[in-house]
């Protein structure tokens, strides 16, 4: 009796470890399935959307540039007539791009300004007014806004590509047409060559400039502190000014702007933007009789559009990316990171593995009604022993 007892016992052991390795693998089944199938709707329909139009993006800005590179190596002079073209086309989606987030204010900055002045003069290539305010404007302040805001070519982001192509690309084009006009699509090389710089030049190169940036600058400066100042502020719009009003740090312009008082702050910062203006386009006057010079600063640039491309993918983009999608990762985090209760656990074994549960549930059974027979044939032993005791002491007697 105890050799079979203890028979059942060890084969009770081996049962429920069974049981537990079968539950295990179980769960590990259950696993993979619902990895599979919780993965299915993590790529949703707005997120596939969003990847897609970045690779679509990606494709057409790159495809872009190097279009460029190959007009600029073989028929440079046909640079100016896809620059328009591009342009144009960013222009427009930069409207309805930045309608999305109220930025439309931006549209009527400078550098949009100079971007027009670039393409108007495609369709009048022999009017040296307009080509001098587009060079010098193009070539200046706006070309070199590529260090102040550290512009990139992040190919797959329209905001960052085509801010950095409306400050480049311009420059790049009256540059094109001063320097290698060779096939005579507007003044031609003989024009130019006539051209000395000095006293009679510069003055007439600076009085041009002038008087097309303070036709731009009164409206500009009625339409955003005086016609619709309040109106921005109170539907939360933004511009150039408001963006400078909210750098604070050491190297804010917060501060500098509230130096005298809150009323003078737009006056103070379109100071800021004369004096800017001002100082770059005198400089880009000797980019018109030096082309050493004026393709070295555009290479210079390009180089630091490429540079700046490079870190924000590798120290930002990398990271940021996938966190748009962070909420749909949650369920990666809690499965492979074995945060999943014991609850939710039994909840799934008890959905999808009844059977394996009902049999674990009927060995569970067998134990107690095994169990209930030892007790019974511990009973009857008993009894049976205290029979055979009374029988010998009756004998005795």
């Amino acid at each position: 009796m105890i050799g079979d007892r203890s028979l059942i016992e060890s084969s009770d052991d081996v049962l429920q470890a069974d049981i537990k390795n079968h539950k295990k693998r179980v769960i590990s089944l259950f696993d993979l399935v619902l990895v599979e199938k919780e993965a299915r709707p993590m790529l949703s329909k707005h997120e596939r959307h969003t990847k897609m139009m970045d690779k679509i993006k990606y494709f057409i800005n790159s495809l872009t540039v190097y279009i460029s590179l190959c007009i600029i190596i073989t028929k440079p002079s046909y640079y100016p007539y896809f620059s328009a073209f591009t342009l144009s086309a960013q222009i427009i989606h930069r409207y309805f791009e930045f309608s999305a987030h109220r930025w439309q204010l931006y549209l009527i900055d400078f550098c949009y300004l100079t971007n027009f002045l670039t393409i108007l003069y495609i369709f009048f290539p022999t009017n040296y007014t307009l080509y001098i305010v587009a060079f010098g404007f193009s070539t200046g302040p706006i070309l070199l806004t590529c260090v102040v805001y550290n512009l990139s070519l992040s190919f797959h982001s329209t905001i960052k590509f085509t801010s950095y192509w409306t400050h480049f690309s311009p420059g790049l084009s009256m540059l094109i047409v001063r320097w290698f006009d060779s096939s005579n699509f507007f003044f031609g090389e003989e024009f130019f060559s006539k051209k000395v710089f000095g006293f009679e030049f510069y003055y007439e190169y600076i009085l041009m400039h002038l008087a097309v940036y303070f036709a731009w600058l009164i409206p500009y400066y009625i339409i955003n502190f005086i016609w619709l100042y309040d109106y921005i502020l109170e539907n939360d719009f933004e511009n150039t000014f408001l963006y400078a009003f909210k750098q604070e740090g050491a190297w804010g312009t917060r501060k500098k702007l509230l130096s005298i008082g809150e009323k003078w702050a737009p006056a103070i910062f379109m100071t800021w933007h004369f004096r800017y203006v001002a100082a770059t386009s005198c400089l880009s006057s000797i980019y018109f009789f030096n082309i050493y010079l004026g393709f070295i600063v555009i290479f210079l640039l390009f180089l630091l559009g490429v540079w700046n491309t490079g870190s924000f993918y590798i120290d930002y983009f990398s990271r940021s990316y996938l966190d748009q999608f962070k909420a749909d990762f949650k369920v990666y985090n809690r499965i492979f990171k074995n945060e999943r209760s014991e609850d939710d656990i039994n909840v799934n074994l008890r959905k999808r593995s009844s059977i394996d549960l009902g049999d674990s549930n009927d060995n569970n059974d067998n134990k107690d009604n095994k169990e209930e027979m030892k007790n019974k044939e511990d009973r009857n032993g008993k009894s049976h022993v205290n029979g055979h005791s009374n029988g010998a002491k009756n004998k005795k007697e």
